[in-house]
């Protein structure tokens, strides 16, 4: 799976540092009817790797 949707550099990375990176993050879940959005620091460093992961993944 890792190989199908991450980019070369991270695709040999341990789950735990990916989980560092992209899941261990300061942000806010909101839900409005049938949408659920995730709200995430614009100073987030891997907001652009997380919104090309998100868009693979659907």
């Amino acid at each position: 799976m890792r190989r199908l949707v991450l980019p070369k550099i991270y695709q040999k990375s341990r789950l735990l540092t990916l989980r560092l990176l992209l899941i261990k993050v300061a942000g806010r879940l909101l839900r409005f009817g049938r949408s659920t959005w995730l709200k995430l620091s614009s100073s987030f460093p891997y907001l652009e790797l997380f919104h090309d992961l998100l868009v693979k993944l659907e």
